[in-house]
Parts: C-alpha cells; structure tokens; sequence
C-alpha cells in the first residue's frame, strides 16, 4: 500500500526516512525501493539522510555500481554527503579493490572538513593491509593515533602482524614505521598483546644491533 493512499495521513520525508531505513535493517531492500520510488513521484526532495540510508543499502548488498550512481545522483541533486556516505564508498572502493579511489574519498572527506571516525579509519587500514600497502596503512594508522581516534586492538594487532612478516616491507621502511607507531601507542598507554609486543622489541633489538640508531624501547 502506499503511503499517499492512506486517509489522514500527509507522508514527508522524516516519515518516508523512518519506513525506509526500517526496511534496510531488516533487510527487506525491495520494499525500501519502492519507498524511494514513491518519494520521487511525490516531489519529496531526497536528503543528506535519505541517500545515507540508500547507500547504506547498496553498499551492504554489494551492489556497488548503485552506491557510486546513488551518489553521483546526489551531487547532481545538491545534497551534501555526510560521513555515513563516505564510509558507505569507501568500504565499497575496497571491496572493490580500488584502494585508490578510497583514498581519494577519505582525502575529500577531510578537505570538506568531516571528521573521520574509528569506523572509517578501520575500513581504510584494513584495506592498506589487504592490499599490501603497509606504508599507506602505517600513515593514516599514525595519523588516528595522533586526531586521538582510538581503534580496536585488532587492528594494531593485525597491523604489526603485516609489517614486521618477512614478506612486509624492507627492514628501513619496517624500523621507521615500527618505531613510530609502537612509540605513539606506547605514550598513549595503548596495551598490545604478550605475543606483539615480543616481536616488537625482538625486531627493535635487531635493528638496533644492527645501526647506529638506536630506537628507544
């Protein structure tokens, strides 16, 4: 039944949102369509909110194609994406595997002054790593340690997992990012698991046994 049949009631878009995102957490995705569809015919302009919500859809249905239209319909509307939005395309980008369109997203968000939370920068290290890009991972790892956006443990635990296995980086590349994200966990008081924490400072007294530099433990 649509919503403009029903006697009394005058559907806007904060009733349309409700239904809609409704649909999407119970994973009912045809029914929210036709809730979107209906909102176009009634001349109900879609929001920052409404799009959110669509993507959202889209993203977690792997219909990535329909994220990336869905949000070039969105800038051709006027509507400002929002950080729910941008968390939608890049984990859609690194599903993907275009790891450098999520960044360029993530670069954006930044430049249009939206604050990345753990969530978004989660999505983006885990995909450095997948992809092998530990320098990258380590940048924007350093990077959330230093805006103060705590991450969950595993992924500093799966971050140094990558970076000190043999297939990782060179020993140059691997002490410098080592030294400084296991220095900035450490003075923000950031716990590391018995088993991360040895490799850590095996691989530092290595490095340290083999330069000049001594990295401080």
């Amino acid at each position: 039944m649509r919503l403009s049949n029903l006697k009394g009631c005058l559907p806007d878009e904060v009733l349309y949102n409700t239904l809609i995102d409704g649909c999407v957490r119970c994973e009912e995705t045809d029914k929210a369509k036709l809730l979107i569809n209906e909102m176009k015919q009634n001349n109900i302009k879609l929001s920052n909110v409404t799009y959110s919500i669509l993507i959202r859809m889209h993203s977690r249905a792997n219909e990535f194609e329909k994220v990336f239209e869905t949000f070039e319909e969105m800038k051709t509307n006027g509507v400002k994406p929002g950080i729910i939005v941008y968390t939608c395309l890049i984990q859609s980008c690194i599903r993907c595997k275009e790891l450098g369109k999520a960044v360029i997203f993530f670069e954006t968000m930044k430049k249009q002054n939206i604050q990345p939370d753990h969530v978004v920068y989660s999505s983006l290290i885990n995909g450095c790593l997948f992809n092998k890009k530990l320098e990258t991972a380590a940048k924007y790892l350093i990077e959330s340690i230093k805006s103060g956006i705590k991450l969950k443990s595993d992924i500093y635990e799966k971050f140094f997992g990558f970076i000190l296995c043999k297939n990782g980086l060179s020993n140059a590349s691997k002490s410098s990012s080592v030294e400084k994200v296991y220095g900035l966990l450490r003075d923000k008081g950031v716990q590391l698991s018995d088993e991360t924490l040895k490799k850590i400072i095996n691989f530092i007294r290595k490095m340290n046994a083999s330069s000049t530099v001594n990295i401080d433990l």
